[in-house]
């Protein structure tokens, strides 16, 4: 694999019921949360909070929209399930050689966008292989604080 894992991201139906069972039952209860504005998206909401250091991603996702979200989404709103593992990439090359090593292996590429001067991001299907996508994500100098107002969770 390319880079450094930094991030599990997770669906759900109602991120507000996750978030409340992810406190009673783990004790993570810092989480920032964005809306999603983007008409058509399947993804409505977002929670991110670090456990550790690893950050966790929360999307609460309308499974009615078809997309590559939806099909993880639990019967129980209140759940969450793995959708995928980040990446962190520091090479902005390794942007190519995911392409490459995803068209090597016939994996799709399921999204492969970018905000100019910020981030770059590959969704890669590596679901038959690993049960989840894989999310490679280059920040660039634009995006260097990008991540600087997800909030730490500690025991």
């Amino acid at each position: 694999m390319f880079g450094r894992p930094y991030q599990l991201g997770y669906v759900t139906g109602d991120l507000s019921l996750a978030l409340q069972r992810l406190g009673e039952r783990q004790g993570l209860k810092n989480f920032v949360i964005e809306e999603q504005r983007r008409p058509g998206s399947a993804v409505r909401r977002v929670g991110k909070g670090y456990a550790g250091p690893m950050m966790l991603e929360i999307m609460e996702v309308d499974p009615a929209i078809p997309s590559m979200y939806g099909d993880r989404v639990s019967d129980d709103p209140a759940e969450i399930t793995l959708h995928h593992l980040g990446y962190m990439l520091d090479d902005p090359q390794d942007l190519d050689r995911v392409r490459a090593w995803c068209k090597a292996r016939s994996l799709s590429i399921d999204l492969d966008t970018e905000a100019p001067g910020v981030l770059a991001a590959i969704y890669a299907d590596t679901r038959p292989a690993l049960g989840h996508y894989s999310e490679f994500v280059h920040l660039m100098p634009g995006g260097a604080g990008w991540y600087d107002k997800v909030p730490a969770n500690t025991p």
